[in-house]
């Protein structure tokens, strides 16, 4: 139990408690099912085959982001919203007060910034059969 509350029971839970900066807020990673989930204050998230980064709170604790990948596609989650799908994602960042949000994304041919939900329009191409950026 975290502050009295009951916490859903799960098969393990996979993350360190993440609390927010205010502590007001606590999250963690678990596994039900052969699913992962994210828990917020003992509510649960949508079910992911992985949430494939850390929990990043805003520093004023009113948000919560990160990355999970379901049907071999990675996106974001920020707020409880997902983002589009992409092959890969990475690099999370945020500023202070989570006003700006950025990450990489990695399509079949691109790799390309995500700036406040917006891909940057990149040249840059990625050569899948040999990892390499052309």
């Amino acid at each position: 139990m975290l502050d009295w509350l009951k916490q859903p029971d799960f098969e393990r839970i996979l993350s360190p408690f993440a609390y927010s900066p205010d502590s007001r807020h606590v999250a963690y990673i678990a596994k039900d099912k052969g699913a992962q989930t994210v828990v917020l204050d003992g509510f649960r998230s949508e079910s992911y085959e992985q949430v494939s980064s850390g929990l990043y709170f805003s520093g004023d604790g009113r948000h919560l982001a990160y990355s999970a990948r379901s049907q071999n596609r990675e996106f974001v989650v920020v707020d409880g919203m997902r983002s589009p799908d992409h092959d890969a994602v990475g690099q999370l960042t945020f500023s202070g007060g989570f006003e700006r949000r950025a990450y990489v994304a990695r399509t079949r041919t691109r790799v390309f910034a995500v700036v406040d939900g917006t891909p940057a329009r990149s040249s840059t191409r990625w050569n899948a059969s040999s990892s390499a950026r052309t």
